[in-house]
């Protein structure tokens, strides 16, 4: 994520209403029962009420990830942190380690509330979790005379049934708890049209307003040299992956390979600075080839062209600066990211990702031994999965042992600056989140289609309002944007359905998605959040 995204997220458009400059600002607690850092959607809430609505904003949440560069420099932004249960509560049993955490996040947070932080007129929750937040900001709200609002994302209930069972007497006292103290709040605001029907529907909650994930505006498409110089600073990341075998091949080794990686018109005789040409040769190659990107030759420019390289330091020493695109063999990078939770089976990406490996040898074998024709060939693949949690370990055990030949599969966790650049370089996106409750939607997928990539989804109730697919109705006026797929069968027909002909001039089916997505992404965050969210912070 870029560091400019405050003035961006910002950034005002024509004929939108905006509350007025107050001159004392007021207050407004963002109530986090988590990390913070890993809370798209409640660091861009906290940037719009500070730039937007001219709240000062204190974020109440556990210490852990760093949040966005715009939220730390932020004057009217403070983090307020706490330190989350300590970890020996999860060896007691688990009635007893859920009573002994909810009495110390109630201590927490009653003591910083409503002690300590200055009086709050709004008080804004992210919901799951619910337990004790829900009490606890209808006390403060209650004790200072301020407004309580609850942001549903999920039904916290939904996810502890993922773990104890939906029968467990637990999951049941935490449902009943949540709809009566969910009642309590002054104003609800929601991310689906489907959970808004259910909330009225099951728990009586009226005038649910709804609040959809848009991309900010940093989510966007990024040119080569950008996607080349990430690539670089990914490398090492990547190839240090937990995914990566100990005898697998570097990306460098697997995918640069080819013409792509000779630079024949270059005099390597005249790099000053290194022992030999050869030496030379290796350094230039290592900086102006990835596995995606190369530089132009001096034979693919053009008259009136741009040169190919531009003499930096005026004649002191080979200081070059090629222009770049696209390698002409360059795999497709398929990225998906994760918080590596039950809601999410990775196994269906895994094992569609054998299935393509499968069809994508056999296409490649067919192609060779083919006298001539149009040539079907499926791509190789690089597949980058980003993200923490406690599953990631055991996926990456998974991935050690695939052994595919034209898959290379990898993790990594990124810098929330850098994350959106892995999303615009990437040609698809994947997403396996079914949602517990089956009304929440995935916030990943709005940033993919920010940045342009269309979308391959797991198949439940509510995705239908994000993912746009061929079993969308035909009334529906939204440009495809993906497809949705139940099992790794699905899934990896669909894959190559959409990259048969990689690397002709026009795929068309491909580019139809792309489109679509990049429709999808009209309205930003900032636009949206005024129009939607805006309101709820006007007495």
């Amino acid at each position: 994520d870029a560091r400019g995204m405050a003035g961006s997220m910002a950034g005002r458009p024509r004929g939108s209403s905006r509350v007025t400059e107050p001159r004392a600002r007021r207050r407004v607690q963002v109530v986090v029962l988590g990390d913070f850092g890993r809370s798209p959607r409640m660091q861009f809430h906290a940037l719009s009420l500070a730039d937007q609505a001219h709240f000062e904003v204190d974020v109440v949440a556990y210490t852990g990830s760093t949040p966005r560069g715009e939220i730390l420099a932020h004057p009217h932004i403070h983090l307020r942190l706490i330190p989350p249960p300590p970890a020996w509560l999860k060896r007691l049993p688990t009635a007893l380690g859920l009573a002994v955490r909810v009495l110390l996040q109630l201590v927490q947070l009653t003591v910083l509330m409503l002690v300590r932080l200055k009086r709050p007129h709004f008080v804004l929750l992210q919901t799951p979790p619910c337990v004790p937040a829900f009490a606890v900001c209808r006390l403060v709200a209650f004790l200072r005379n301020a407004t309580f609002i609850i942001d549903w994302h999920n039904m916290a209930y939904t996810l502890m049934g993922l773990s104890l069972g939906h029968g467990h007497f637990l999951v049941q006292a935490a449902r009943g708890y949540e709809k009566l103290a969910g009642r309590r709040a002054d104003k609800h605001m929601c991310v689906t049209n489907a959970m808004s029907e259910w909330l009225e529907k099951e728990w009586g909650i009226q005038n649910v307003s709804v609040v959809h994930d848009k991309p900010p505006a940093f989510f966007k498409p990024i040119c080569a040299k950008e996607a080349h110089d990430l690539f670089l600073r990914l490398e090492n990341t990547l190839d240090n992956s937990g995914a990566k075998a100990k005898d697998d091949l570097s990306l460098r080794d697997a995918f640069c390979f080819g013409d792509e990686d000779e630079f024949d018109d270059v005099d390597f005789d005249d790099f000053p600075n290194h022992e030999s040409p050869d030496a030379a040769r290796a350094a230039v190659t290592n900086t102006k080839t990835t596995p995606i990107t190369t530089c132009l030759r001096a034979s693919e420019t053009t008259t009136g062209d741009t040169e190919m390289y531009r003499d930096q330091n005026k004649g002191k020493g080979n200081a070059l600066e090629p222009r770049w695109r696209n390698r002409a063999d360059r795999p497709c990078v398929l990225v998906s990211s994760t918080s590596w939770t039950a809601d999410e089976d990775f196994g269906v990406l895994l094992d569609a990702l054998v299935l393509y490996d499968v069809l994508a040898t056999q296409q490649l074998i067919l192609d060779v031994s083919s006298s001539g024709g149009a040539k079907k060939s499926l791509p190789n693949l690089l597949v980058i999965v980003t993200g923490k949690g406690p599953q990631r370990a055991m996926y990456e055990t998974r991935m050690r042992g695939l052994n595919l030949k034209r898959v290379v599969a990898r993790t990594a966790w990124v810098t929330s600056e850098d994350y959106p650049k892995v999303l615009a370089a990437s040609d698809l996106g994947v997403c396996l989140h079914t949602s517990s409750s089956g009304l929440d939607l995935p916030m990943k997928i709005v940033d993919m289609f920010g940045c342009g990539v269309p979308v391959l989804a797991a198949r439940y109730g509510a995705i239908g309002e994000l993912v746009v697919s061929h079993e969308a109705p035909k009334s529906q006026h939204q440009k495809r944007n993906g497809a949705l797929f139940s099992s790794a069968t699905e899934l990896a027909e669909s894959l190559c359905d959409l990259l048969q002909g990689w690397g002709a001039r026009d795929n068309t089916e491909l580019d139809v998605l792309r489109r679509g997505a990049a429709q999808s992404a009209n309205t930003r965050w900032a636009e949206h959040w005024e129009k939607y969210a805006a309101p709820l912070f006007r007495e």
